[in-house]
C-alpha cells in the first residue's frame, strides 16, 4: 500500500518500527514506500529523548529532511486510556482513530503485539516492520527480504519467527505451504 492507496490518508509510525529500520540502516524504505510518514510528538520523544535508542541520527535526519513529519498531538482517544499500551502506541492509535472519525484514513506502522491487537480490534489498517520490508521487496526496492529480516534480531529487535516466515512466503522467498 502506498500513501496514494489510502486516499489522502497518512502513514503513522510508532517508535518500534522507526528504531528497527534505523538499526538495520533501512529507515529510507519508509520514504521510498510512502513518501511521507508521520509520528506523534510523543513517539518523537520516545525515540529521541527516551534513552531507549542510542543512535537516532537517521531518524533525526529524516525529520530535518521533512519526510518524517512530527505531529504535535497530545490528546488521546478515551477508548485507549486504560489499555495498558505505552504512551507512543496510545498516541499513534488515538490519532488514527481521530482521523477515521473525521472521515480520513491512516495506515499504522506498529509492531507491539498488544498494540496491534488493539488496532485490529478497532479495525485500523496496520503493518509492521516485517511487512514494510516485504512491501519493499514487492515494490522492487530491495532484492531480498530475508537478509534484512534476519538482521533484526541481530540488532536487538525481536520479530516473531512466524511473522518473518509469513512475510518470506508472501514475497516468494519461501515455498507456500501445501
Amino acid at each position: 500500500m502506498t500513501a496514494g492507496d489510502i486516499d489522502s490518508g497518512v502513514v503513522i509510525a510508532d517508535a518500534g518500527p522507526l528504531i528497527a529500520l534505523s538499526r538495520i540502516e533501512r529507515l529510507s524504505l519508509l520514504h521510498d514506500l510512502f513518501d511521507r510518514v508521520h509520528l506523534t510528538e510523543i513517539v518523537r520523544q520516545e525515540v529521541m529523548d527516551g534513552g531507549r535508542f542510542d543512535d537516532a541520527t537517521l531518524i533525526q535526519q529524516a525529520i530535518v529532511d521533512g519526510w518524517l513529519v512530527v505531529e504535535p498531538l497530545s490528546d488521546t482517544h478515551p477508548i485507549l486510556t486504560p489499555s495498558g499500551l505505552d504512551a507512543g502506541e496510545i498516541s499513534s492509535i488515538s490519532w488514527a482513530l481521530a482521523r477515521r472519525e473525521m472521515g480520513a484514513q491512516s495506515l499504522l506502522i506498529i509492531d507491539d503485539a498488544s498494540a496491534r491487537t488493539v488496532a485490529m480490534h478497532l479495525k485500523l489498517p496496520i503493518v509492521g516492520t516485517a511487512g514494510v520490508i516485504g512491501r519493499a521487496k514487492q515494490a522492487g526496492l530491495i532484492a531480498q527480504a530475508a537478509p534484512l529480516l534476519r538482521r533484526l534480531p541481530e540488532v536487538g529487535y525481536f520479530v516473531a519467527p512466524g511473522i518473518i516466515e509469513a512475510v518470506l512466503r508472501q514475497v516468494g522467498e519461501l515455498p507456500q505451504r501445501s
